[in-house]
């Protein structure tokens, strides 16, 4: 009988794909936890940005950046913006300078507006 042939293929096959598939899933997760961990030590070792930084910010975006927490590090090579119990926005260190103050207005401004809008998917 074909059909009974080709429902066993399926039963035998269909426990290879969901197990390929559960895989997959648990590499994702474990890729997405790594990445939670690294950015709670990179915030963990951070410290508050200075006050020149913080008035750039709010002469940028006003009174809505009170919640938003703006930190510098020195283990990140470009600014990061990250939504986890409140808005989090990450300098590195090279970047606050007076040297570099048009760059720092510019990433302002964009994670600013990623920030607000919640483009991160995931709500404060």
């Amino acid at each position: 009988m074909p059909w009974i042939e080709s429902v066993y293929f399926w039963f035998v096959h269909a426990w290879w794909i969901i197990s390929i598939y559960l895989l997959g899933i648990a590499l994702g997760l474990s890729w997405w936890l790594a990445g939670i961990v690294e950015l709670a030590r990179i915030v963990w070792t951070s410290h508050p940005a200075p006050p020149l930084c913080r008035e750039l910010l709010t002469s940028i975006a006003g009174r809505r950046v009170d919640r938003v927490r703006l930190l510098v590090s020195r283990r990140i090579h470009q600014p990061l913006a990250s939504v986890w119990w409140r808005p989090l926005i990450l300098l590195p260190e090279n970047l606050y300078g007076d040297a570099h103050i048009g760059e720092f207005s510019c990433s302002c401004e964009i994670h600013d507006s990623k920030v607000e809008r919640l483009d991160f998917g995931v709500l404060p």
